[in-house]
């Protein structure tokens, strides 16, 4: 697979930040977690890890620029992390590894922040787990699409 140009992947990084942070997204009280679906879907597009970190950093230093940064936030980019790794083993095609890692990352988000909110909250979960896969199979497609 080809990779993508580093400022693109920044420039798409920064924007996803910037679209987290506003009510733009949210559909009938469900809000996507952008940032980890874009993290992980141009994860199978950079160049390597040191620049992928870099970027998932950016997403950090975006989410929350503060003192300190929020478990939330911590979690997001360790999820992104090990998908960057996860998608270079899994066996399956890059788009189906995509989806499926989204998927679980959107699980484990909700497991590891804040188990008790899945239970009190299902079908918000399940909304945003949908939501998630559809917009970082989106985003996968355009950049596996502008590779040829």
């Amino acid at each position: 697979m080809k990779k993508s140009n580093f400022f693109v992947l920044l420039l798409i990084v920064l924007s996803a930040v910037l679209l987290q942070n506003t009510g733009f997204l949210n559909v009938y009280g469900v809000k996507p977690n952008l940032v980890m679906a874009v993290l992980i879907s141009i994860s199978f597009f950079a160049a390597d890890l040191a620049s992928y970190i870099f970027l998932a950093v950016a997403a950090l230093v975006g989410l929350k620029f503060r003192a300190g940064f929020e478990i939330e936030s911590l979690i997001i980019i360790g999820l992104s992390l090990a998908s960057f790794v996860m998608g270079r083993r899994l066996q399956w095609k890059p788009f189906i590894n995509n989806a499926v890692l989204i998927g679980v990352g959107t699980i484990l988000f909700y497991l590891l922040a804040a188990p008790g909110f899945i239970a009190s909250n299902l079908p918000i979960v399940l909304g945003e787990l949908v939501y998630n896969v559809i917009l970082g199979t989106i985003i996968f497609k355009i950049f596996e699409s502008s590779h040829g």
